[in-house]
């Protein structure tokens, strides 16, 4: 799982992403800000400082934020919600609270809201490429009937020569 840095994001502050992101891949639990200090080479109260001046955040704003991406990116890959808590490291019940507080509904009602916007989305791409393609222009066949020539569709040609073999066909003629 990779997180993108986000596009304010100082180079700070995307070490901290990174650092989160891996540290929640190989042990299953979120890094304390004196882990992600040291990372980055400073001690935690320097580390605090920085991200404010730096990232105008603090380290549980930048972990809430890079867990919830996580979660997200879950759910929106169909992870049950057990799954997804039991992979960001949180305690038992505690993500659905953490989820529903950052984002005002349950991981389930989002994945609902989300996989119906996505059908929406490719719904609206179908329309909207059909209405852009151009149909194909149909198929025009000259049929020359004594003295007179006509201009048929070639589908509707074919059914007349289908209709008129079977007739003789039929009539032996």
């Amino acid at each position: 799982m990779t997180i993108l840095q986000f596009s304010t994001d100082s180079i700070l502050v995307s070490q901290t992403r990174a650092f989160i992101v891996q540290r929640i891949t190989e042990t299953r639990s979120a890094p304390q800000l004196d882990e992600c200090a040291t990372n980055v080479g400073m001690i935690p109260r320097t580390f605090q400082r920085a991200l404010r001046s730096f990232g105008d955040t603090t380290f549980q704003e930048v972990l809430d934020q890079t867990r919830l991406k996580m979660a997200k990116e879950l759910l929106m890959a169909n992870q049950r919600t057990y799954y997804v808590e039991e992979a960001l490291g949180f305690h038992s019940g505690s993500f659905r609270r953490f989820f529903k507080r950052q984002e005002g509904m349950s991981p389930r009602d989002w994945r609902k809201q989300y996989l119906a916007a996505q059908s929406d989305a490719v719904r609206e791409e179908l329309y909207l490429q059909s209405r852009t393609t151009p149909a194909p222009a149909p198929e025009v066949k000259e049929v020359e009937r004594g003295s007179v020539t006509y201009v048929t569709l070639a589908s509707q040609f074919a059914l007349e020569e289908q209709s008129r073999e079977y007739w003789e066909e039929v009539n032996g003629g």
